[in-house]
């Protein structure tokens, strides 16, 4: 069992009938697109939120990453099929390795099927307008300060659900941020009204073991925990290796 086998993906929501992401949004008529994006970005957020430790009620449970991602986009896609949600259908488009804490983008090929490619910023700059990517890579940016305080020793923690849960929470609210800041400067422009984003967070919120898990103590004990899985992990690797 590999501890780190999947990307930290930021959800974004492809415009129905294939009509691609916007090249520019900074014009009047661009300011609802972007408070429908807000509105997606905060109910991730928010969705994220209920699968982290913080959630003190009604905390959900993932099996491991891969499920977490997977019950988040399910729901944000039966989400964006309620009025509320304002259709469109939700799926990865940049992503941070937690193996090297490198960025990396989703292509999607006719055929439907997704390819994971390095972080081009060439062919970003391509697909979303400035106003978009810039809170793109702001979420990123979260999770790769994360991923890199973590270093070697503790980057297994990026395996937990509940911590990756935590840290979508913090990257999430940190292009919830830029884009705010975006929409009100255009607003301003435009003499329409801004907005006020919501916020769960306190924005120097320290998202490490610790932290997330309350104590040294406890992080400590699933630091050793996830030790112990990867030497089982290696020992076993290694003994099918010698069978064959």
């Amino acid at each position: 069992m590999k501890l780190l086998p999947y990307l930290l993906p930021l959800l974004l929501v492809a415009p129905a009938l294939g009509q691609g992401y916007p090249k520019s949004c900074d014009q009047c008529e661009d300011l609802p697109l972007l408070m429908k994006e807000l509105k997606e970005q905060e109910w991730l957020r928010s969705r994220f939120y209920t699968f982290s430790p913080w959630e003190k009620v009604y905390q959900l449970n993932a099996a491991d990453v891969k499920d977490l991602q997977n019950h988040v986009q399910n729901d944000f896609n039966a989400w964006l099929k309620t009025p509320q949600g304002g259709g469109g259908v939700g799926e990865p488009t940049m992503g941070t390795n937690p193996e090297d804490c490198k960025l990396a983008f989703f292509v999607k090929d006719a055929n439907g099927k997704t390819t994971t490619l390095p972080y081009d910023e060439k062919q970003m700059k391509q697909r979303f307008c400035k106003t978009i990517l810039d809170y793109m890579l702001a979420h990123e940016a979260s999770h790769q300060r994360t991923c890199r305080a973590l270093g070697a020793k503790q980057k297994a923690f990026l395996g937990l659900p509940e911590f990756v849960a935590a840290d979508e929470v913090k990257a999430y609210e940190a292009g919830i941020k830029v884009l705010e800041k975006a929409i009100n400067a255009l607003a301003a422009r435009c003499k329409e009204k801004g907005t006020t984003a919501t916020y769960l967070l306190n924005p120097n919120q320290e998202i490490s073991p610790a932290k997330v898990f309350k104590s040294e103590e406890q992080a400590r004990r699933i630091a050793d925990m996830l030790e112990r899985a990867q030497r089982e992990a290696d020992a076993s690797k290694n003994a099918e290796k010698g069978r064959k």
